[in-house]
């Protein structure tokens, strides 16, 4: 299985090895120079630090582990919620089946983690365009400077977001891999056509994707007539803030769903313990049928002509 996530093991080392370097040489240096060195500048006033060296780190950190918690206990949690009302609210105009999933010999999960931190994105971009909000965030200091202020006032509310945003997408994952789908029951058009077998999860992923998706673009847009709009008025330079705020924004996807790498790996390895999980309850609600589309096709047939 080690071999299973070797490049996914390398991603994380080549992550976390700037943080560690940043960490190390800052340890090396306190211990040679002392801490006096140092000039107070702090990142972000949610982190007990008063010094970028330690309080970037610790964001990297904090990020991870606020995804994997997030993911791992809303994935138990409300996955079998998500599918009690799924059933309860529209389970009588459909018909219910389990197909079997089997885990691919190849991992190809690396940026699962896109669209939940595209939509912690999305809220942060909302929330820093408050001024007073983002100086919760990050020191005044650091918000004047063009373009990287804001660029980090996103990151660092991302950090709190990302365990928020992994735990609404991990549901519908528990959902979607335990392989739970269902048709429409429609006697009114009963023939011999195949007809459309849905999962789940895919249902919920679908809305979900294009909430993160179509949201941000316009929060996007709004948010970057403001900066064009601060910025033309302000004695800034206009190309190079536009540029750094434009390359940060359109990275800050791609980091992040590399930093939420570790917890999709995990998930990856819980992948029997949390299909287990979901069809035990599943059973509670009466979808027990291992099924493929045929034999839903025939089981709605039948129903219909009864």
């Amino acid at each position: 299985m080690a071999s299973r996530y070797r490049v996914q093991m390398i991603i994380i080392g080549i992550i976390l090895s700037f943080p560690t370097m940043l960490l190390i040489l800052f340890i090396i240096n306190t211990i040679l120079y002392g801490f006096e060195q140092y000039e107070p500048i702090d990142l972000t006033p949610l982190l007990p630090f008063n010094n970028y060296h330690l309080e970037f780190p610790l964001t990297v950190i904090i990020t991870m582990i606020s995804c994997l918690v997030g993911s791992y206990s809303m994935g138990f949690v409300l996955g079998p919620v998500l599918l009690y009302l799924q059933k309860k609210i529209l389970g009588r105009k459909l018909m219910y089946g389990i197909q079997e999933k089997r885990k691919t010999i190849k991992f190809k999960e690396t940026f699962r983690g896109f669209f939940p931190m595209l939509m912690a994105i999305n809220l942060a971009l909302i929330i820093v365009q408050d001024e007073n909000l983002a100086l919760l965030l990050i020191e005044e200091a650091q918000l004047q400077i063009s373009g990287f202020g804001y660029v980090l006032a996103i990151f660092v509310m991302v950090m709190v977001l990302s365990g928020v945003t992994m735990g609404i997408f991990s549901p519908i994952w528990f959902i979607l891999d335990s392989g739970i789908v269902y048709i429409k029951k429609d006697h009114k058009n009963l023939s011999n056509k195949p007809i459309e077998v849905r999962s789940i999860g895919g249902w919920f992923l679908t809305l979900l994707k294009g909430y993160s998706s179509i949201s941000t673009v316009f929060t996007f847009g709004f948010f970057m007539f403001q900066q064009v709009a601060y910025a033309t008025k302000g004695e800034l330079y206009f190309e190079w803030y536009i540029i750094l705020l434009l390359v940060g924004l359109f990275s800050l996807p791609i980091i992040f769903s590399l930093l939420a790498l570790p917890s999709i790996i995990i998930l990856d390895k819980l992948y029997d313990k949390r299909i287990s999980y979901m069809l035990k309850f599943a059973k509670k609600l009466g979808i027990v049928d291992r099924v493929d589309q045929d034999t839903l096709f025939m089981a709605w047939r039948q129903e219909a002509l009864e």
